[in-house]
């Protein structure tokens, strides 16, 4: 059986991935024009970009995308993507858990559709067990990490 490849076999420059990366940026563009030219999605997408932001975001998106795609990830990212399971991984995943629920928060106390508000408290909640379930996963972990166990070492029949 063959070894997988190294981690940084998918970051180096060929033009080839390039583009196919832009390929497929151009093929979802042209998805999501015939979407928003459909008569199901009709109106939607001026609705979206008429918010506040929402051309700085396209343009930003782009940009980041075409920089990630031209001059590859940044260390800190390129560390977080390395096989094993570090620390950054677990921070990273609670930290954008903390944020999700931050950000539900605030939107729940600003917003007065009582609609909109029930779907926000459900989602809200939905966030916060999940960041007690990961919280727990992360400690049952550490704990077995700890203790010398085998973690995901198992042998199956």
């Amino acid at each position: 059986m063959a070894a997988p490849p190294g981690p940084t076999l998918a970051l180096e420059h060929d033009p080839l991935k390039m583009t196919i990366a832009l390929l497929l940026l151009v093929l979802v563009f042209f998805c999501f024009r015939g979407c928003a030219r459909s008569e199901a999605c009709e109106g939607v997408l001026p609705l979206i970009m008429l918010m506040p932001g929402a051309v700085a975001g396209a343009w930003l998106l782009a940009l980041v995308t075409a920089t990630l795609v031209d001059l590859g990830l940044p260390s800190w990212l390129d560390s977080l993507l390395q096989p094993g399971v570090g620390n950054g991984v677990f921070i990273t995943l609670k930290a954008s858990l903390v944020l999700l629920i931050c950000v539900l928060l605030v939107m729940c106390c600003y917003i007065d559709d009582p609609d909109v508000a029930f779907h926000l408290k459900v989602f809200t909640s939905m966030a916060v067990i999940l960041l007690a379930i990961v919280v727990w996963f992360i400690n049952e972990f550490g704990a077995q990490l700890r203790s010398g166990g085998n973690v995901g070492n198992t042998k199956r029949d």
